[in-house]
């Protein structure tokens, strides 16, 4: 095999699994999103049983969601409300 064609066929190898590679990380983003996504839910679940058991008055050491304590519930649980 001359020098030039094994320079082709490992450009072609490099191209080929780059390809793969992109394709690969594409299908594990897409996937990923969907454990964020999930991830957001449950917190967001946890907050709205805090603030439902806070309106009870029920104290907070006997409440069993979660305040929240990341600072994101305004921006990924929308339809969130304090409780009246």
């Amino acid at each position: 095999m001359l020098k030039s064609e094994r320079n082709k066929l490992i450009g072609v190898f490099v191209g080929v699994m780059g390809f793969v590679g992109l394709a690969v990380a594409g299908h594990f983003d897409k996937s990923n999103q969907a454990d964020v996504d999930a991830v957001h839910l449950r917190y967001c679940e946890g907050v709205a049983v805090w603030q439902a058991e806070a309106a009870r008055a029920i104290p907070e050491f006997e409440r069993t969601g979660h305040d929240d304590w990341r600072g994101i519930a305004e921006e990924y649980c929308p339809g969130l409300r304090p409780a009246p």
